[in-house]
């Protein structure tokens, strides 16, 4: 929380900058600016693809990173919501995201979480020990969300008291949620796999020299977090930083005089499996970019009433559209490299020569006020940073903003010989945004296979950033906002942001063509809704509204796929936004399923506050916009959810699709106590929104709209009444120092992070007569893990069968279960028993034991009933880096023995029908079998000469590999001595298996269009 006290000599001036800071619940400044590159990737943890967004998954793979405990994917992916003017491209081009790791984003509440500069004496939102991180013990209280508590946060508490937790967003391979710190200082996380969140240790200074004239260069800068360890159920750690050229910063574009830099994502830079070898990505700092936006925040009237009368406290504050305009500069990191164990995967990236910001528009009218000295800032330096301690002035500084875009990734082996390539192709003038239009595959000779080609809407042209012509969620509408500064132009400004279809589809990409001459087409639509959630939320559905209306955006209409060669032979998809869809009904005469999640405004007359020091209420009627971020929120991050999704076939035949959402009972809970008197639909509130978007009905039809399958899911909110963390926000303000008044505004609501898993699963399958089917399925859960502890299920016979699992929490209190908890090895199945009708019929138990390298499972014991003796089915050997080297039926058996190689990657032998202990022997001890194990890339000749002792062995069943460790499997030699090759490519595909004879056993042809 914060309490602001103003000393100004004029009433008129006091008044008028209080009106900019008081109505703390009203959208003025971003605060909350990411980088293209860290947007985009953050997109698809938001909004995912799904049909209840009605966006489409579309994606190119490129390259895999495979080793025996972990992989890593790069791919294309792009996010086909439609094109939002004022959003700047990232490294990839307009709407496209590089996915190859992940982040930790950051959304700040109030101020960043990790502030703390001892050094800071100043008053102006910028306090030692300010941070959450400090204070979090504020709400370590059963009071936090009491009345009178708030209150006394609001009144009496100093501006060192951050109350609002940050939030933490993550998306990583298959995982997204988010996480929070907890007044006890635990992470509380928000994700329906039991994830384990800690800190990488110390702080980290900002890798910046604060220039001159500057609040950071007199009195210091903060420490940030140096980065955070997520580790996953199976015990695999996930580093997100841990060194700043892993961690985006950005700071103000105009006020950096006085603001600082704030750490906004963290980039994935280490994947360590439980058992096996790292993958590391490397990542490098370049120029400065900016993200710029339109925000106007304008108070048109202000009152105080008191029972004495009414008291004109200010005029109105100006709103002009050209001093409206504000930003981050931000200091964008790269992914540079990706180091397997054998392969190295390299980015390289060029400065780009796209469209940039207009600098008449944008900038000049803020160095005129700098100019003039309208702005606050008493210093001589405009934007410091840029201006690199005066070695450059406006406007040329601007050529220090540089954005760059990539070029080429190479795939090389670790003596840098390369495996592949792939090449982008854009559109890159000056003129224009940056574009992808191909992206070409080259094998090891660089011979190029023919392209992916992207193509696009050209259907208008595209604005320039900032021509405000942005409809109420940042889509182009084609329609200027007037904001002339009257009450007539406020009142119609909603008008003026309203979506206009004719504009959406500008940009969107809607055709890829594939290097096979395979073409993909995408056809959209404009996203509608019948039904809105009330201004405030927790109210549920505005009941009086139910009509058809057009939003902004767009969601998938068809997907049409077919051979370039053969253009009417199409496989074809078709989707549908409708309630009570069947192929004998008018679409166009049904309602839209969506429910439109938050009405956007930007006039709020009379916003109400109570002074706390004098009987009265102060009134203002304020004006606020901007042009980046969405005004509504929380339908899994979309302005739009679909409670009912139609997928038809060419053939007719169609799925609906039913999903949680505000009609069906998931609406937002409301904040805990709210001390304010007026209330708003940006107020906070204790959102819900891992209700929402579950799939919870699903219908499959004939094309003749006969029924042939449903199903059916009830879900459980898992933990609800203590899977939350506490925050409060609040606020005081002296307002009108002739009178003295202080007003107060307090929200105390809950980040809820608990899990909204099935319960119930009822499917029927129906016959041509309309007979049917039932199986029923019931879900139980461990509160702790969130994993399923049980599932019950009625067999064709009508009788209860029960599966039962048991996981190392179950035995924490048992070595080495104590100790697998600890390292949130938290997944493996230790037991697992089965029961018909409560009595038990099987039942298996995996014992684990720890390894310097990790845990790892050394038997497997069966049983029938609760009383029946265990049956030993399996014992594992491992050696020292936890690879499987003997795997055995019971205790006298020889077993199955491994010897591996190329780093401890791959086998390079199978012995059956000699002991262990022979075998190690023949090979020369385990010293050297272990030496050779580590080898990165032994030679063929290497191999077989290794192995050769182990064909002298009596009665030995050998088994040899050869492998390149880039590619794949080589060879292969059986136990009667017959070879079998494979061979690739110059692309590292299989071209040929032939047999000792060089006889082609099997070949594979790829068939490409021409170029």
């Amino acid at each position: 929380m914060k309490k602001k006290q103003l000393f100004m000599q004029a009433v008129f001036l006091l008044c008028l900058y209080s009106f900019q800071q008081t109505q703390a619940q009203i959208p003025g400044t971003p605060y909350n600016v990411k980088s293209p590159n860290s947007a985009s990737l953050g997109l698809f943890g938001q909004i995912p693809v799904s049909y209840f967004t009605g966006i489409p998954d579309i994606g190119v793979p490129l390259y895999t990173l495979k080793q025996k405990d972990a992989s890593l994917s790069v791919d294309l992916r792009y996010h086909a919501s439609g094109f939002r003017p004022d959003t700047h491209p990232g490294w990839v081009g307009s709407g496209f995201s590089l996915s190859c790791g992940g982040m930790v984003s950051r959304v700040v509440k109030d101020e960043p979480d990790d502030y703390n500069n001892p050094s800071d004496t100043g008053n102006d939102l910028k306090y030692r020990f300010c941070g959450y991180y400090f204070n979090r013990a504020i709400l370590n209280t059963t009071s936090w969300n009491k009345k009178i508590y708030v209150q006394n946060l609001a009144r009496i508490g100093d501006a060192s008291k951050d109350t609002e937790p940050d939030e933490f967003s993550f998306n990583f391979d298959g995982y997204s949620g988010s996480f929070y710190m907890s007044p006890d200082g635990s992470w509380r996380v928000k994700c329906d796999k039991p994830l384990s969140i800690s800190l990488i240790g110390p702080f980290l200074d900002n890798p910046f020299t604060p220039p001159s004239n500057t609040n950071m260069a007199a009195l210091g800068m903060s420490k940030t977090y140096g980065g955070f360890v997520i580790t996953t159920e199976n015990g695999t750690k996930y580093y997100f930083g841990g060194n700043t050229d892993a961690i985006e910063y950005s700071i103000s574009m105009f006020e950096q005089y006085k603001d600082q830099f704030t750490a906004g994502s963290w980039y994935l830079t280490k994947v360590e499996p439980a058992i096996g070898e790292p993958i590391v990505l490397t990542y490098e700092r370049d120029d400065y970019i900016n993200q710029m936006y339109s925000s106007i925040y304008s108070v048109l009237q202000a009152t105080l009433i008191k029972n004495s009368g009414m008291l004109i406290c200010g005029l109105a504050s100006p709103m002009v559209l050209a001093g409206s305009y504000n930003g981050k500069l931000i200091s964008p990191v790269y992914l540079k490299k990706i180091t397997g164990a054998h392969t190295v995967i390299k980015f390289n990236r060029s400065t780009s020569d796209e469209l940039t910001y207009n600098t008449n528009k944008v900038y000049n009218d803020q160095y005129a006020r700098f100019s003039t000295g309208q702005t606050g800032n008493q210093t001589s330096s405009f934007v410091p940073i840029l201006e690199d301690n005066f070695s450059y002035s406006y406007p040329g500084f601007l050529n220090q903003l540089k954005w760059k875009k990539l070029h080429e990734i190479r795939v090389e082996r670790l003596d840098s010989t390369l495996i592949k390539a792939f090449s982008f192709n854009y559109d890159n003038k000056a003129s224009e945004r940056l574009r992808l239009r191909s992206v070409t595959e080259k094998g090891s000779d660089l011979v190029s296979l023919p392209p992916f080609i992207f193509e696009y809407d050209e259907s208008k042209e595209l604005p320039g950033y900032l021509d405000n012509k942005v409809d109420h969620w940042g889509f182009y509408n084609g329609t200027f906002a007037i904001e002339a500064g009257n009450t007539a132009d406020c009142a119609n400004y909603y008008n003026y942001r309203e979506p206009v279809e004719a504009y959406l589809y500008a940009g969107t990409l809607n055709k890829i063509t594939y290097p096979t001459g395979g073409v993909t087409e995408f056809t959209y639509e404009p996203n509608r809704y019948s039904l809105r959630v009330q201004e405030e939320r927790s109210k549920g559905l505005d009941n009086g509204f139910h009509v058809n209306t057009l939003a902004g955006g767009l969601r998938i209409k068809k997907i049409s796929s077919y051979d370039s060669a053969n253009p009417l032979q199409k496989q074809e998809k078709e989707y549908f936004y409708v309630s009570n869809y069947s192929n004998a009904v008018d679409q166009s005469m049904l309602f839209s399923s969506g429910v439109l999640a938050g009405q956007p405004k930007y006039y709020f007359l009379d916003y109400k506050e109570a002074s706390y020091t004098h009987d009265a209420v102060y009134t203002t009627s304020v004006f606020a916009s901007q042009s980046v971020l969405p005004g509504t929120i929380s339908a899994q991050g979309n302005h739009v959810g679909y409670s009912e999704v139609v997928e038809k076939l060419s053939d007719g035949s169609y799925t609906k699709y039913y999903f949680s959402n505000f009609d069906t009972g998931a609406k937002d809970d409301a904040a805990d106590t709210t001390i304010q008197l007026s209330h708003i639909s940006y107020d906070p509130y204790s959102a819900r929104d891992q209700d929402r978007g579950k799939l919870i009905k699903e219908l499959q039809y004939s094309n003749q709209d006969k029924l042939l399958k449903k199903q059916e899911i009830s879900y459980i909110a898992l933990n609800k009444e203590n899977e939350y963390v506490p925050a409060v926000k609040s606020n005081n303000l002296l307002i009108c120092s002739g009178v003295g008044a202080m007003v107060e505004e307090g929200t105390a609501y809950r980040m809820y992070t608990y899990s909204y898993l099935p319960s119930t699963k009822i499917t029927a399958n129906y016959d041509d007569a309309g007979n049917f089917v039932t199986s029923t399925k019931s879900f139980n859960y461990n509160l702790s893990t969130r994993l399923l502890r049980d599932e019950t299920s009625i067999d064709n016979r009508g009788r209860s069968v029960k599966a039962s699992y048991s996981y190392p929490n179950d035995f924490s209190t048992t070595y080495p279960y104590s100790f697998m908890v600890a390292a949130n090895v938290l997944s493996p199945v230790i037991k697992q028993s089965t029961f018909v009708n409560e009595v038990q019929t099987a039942s298996k138990f995996t014992a684990y034991a720890p390894l310097s390298a990790g845990f790892v499972p050394v038997s497997l014991t069966t049983s029938t009933t609760t009383t029946s003796r265990p049956a030993l089915k399996a014992l594992a050997d491992y050696d020292d880096k936890g690879n499987l080297q003997r795997l055995r039926k019971y205790t006298v058996d020889k077993g199955t023995t491994y010897i591996l190689s190329y780093a401890g990657q791959y086998p390079i032998a199978k012995i059956e029908n000699v002991d262990y202990a022979t075998i190690m022997t023949a090979l020369g001890g385990t010293t050297i079998v272990n030496t050779f194990r580590d080898v990165v890339e032994p030679t063929p000749a290497q191999v077989q000469a290794f192995l050769t002792p182990l064909y002298t062995l009596s009665n030995a069943l050998v088994t040899s590999y050869i492998f390149d460790p880039a590619i794949g499997l080589i060879s292969s030699k059986d136990a009667n001595g017959k070879t079998t090759s494979f061979n690739y490519d110059n692309y590292q595909r299989l071209k040929a298996i032939k047999d000792q004879n060089d006889y082609l056993i099997k070949g594979y042809n790829y068939h490409y269009r021409p170029n």
